[in-house]
């Protein structure tokens, strides 16, 4: 889990950083300026580089986005499973308990017999010792399967706030992409009017 936190905070810088620049090319630049030769026009290399590389970065988001869900339906799952043990554990645990009531109770009721059915006494015991020890691990297993879905249940959390900041980078890539075109559109309108 260590590995999905540090690769994703990675994430989170490199988006940062390329927002950061397509914040300063719009304000700076202006991509596709057609050239001032009558007869001859010219789309800046700047503006089509800019362009590809806010294509590649809606990709990387994208599929981020397809990873981050991914983990999260798994961690689900999990934590599905991990209950039903957890379930199953806890009904266990009462089974073994009522036959270690039944054992002792019959043990108590030899006691005057003890001499003629020690043999049976000392099988009783190991029973005894036996479900004892199934007790205890039935415990400890159901403890874990207990700890493990709560962090599960923590990751699902982390991974939907990463899910949101993630389709939030995605929709600012996106208007900033359509604030582009509108400003395209309109110095095409403006040149026409200073041609005319």
């Amino acid at each position: 889990m260590g590995n999905l936190y540090s690769s994703n905070g990675t994430a989170q810088n490199e988006a940062t950083q390329n927002l950061v620049e397509m914040d300063e090319f719009e304000g700076d630049k202006t991509p596709g300026v057609e050239s001032e030769v009558p007869g001859h026009q010219q789309k800046s290399k700047t503006g089509k580089t800019l362009s590809g590389k806010k294509k590649k970065k809606m990709q990387q988001l994208q599929q981020q986005l397809k990873k981050k869900e991914h983990v999260k339906d798994s961690c689900a799952q999990m934590v599905t499973e991990l209950t039903d043990l957890k379930t199953e554990m806890d009904k266990l645990k009462i089974q073994l308990t009522k036959q270690l009531e039944e054992v002792e109770k019959v043990i108590e009721s030899l006691g005057e017999e003890k001499i003629k059915l020690f043999d049976i006494c000392c099988k009783l015991r190991k029973i005894k010792q036996a479900n004892e020890t199934n007790i205890n691990q039935t415990d400890s297993c159901s403890h874990n399967a207990e700890h493990a879905a709560s962090k599960m249940e923590k990751i699902q959390e982390e991974l939907d706030s990463e899910i949101k900041d993630i389709e939030s980078q995605v929709m600012d890539v996106q208007e900033k992409k359509t604030m582009g075109t509108i400003i395209r559109k309109k110095l095409r309108k403006l040149k026409k009017y200073r041609r005319t």
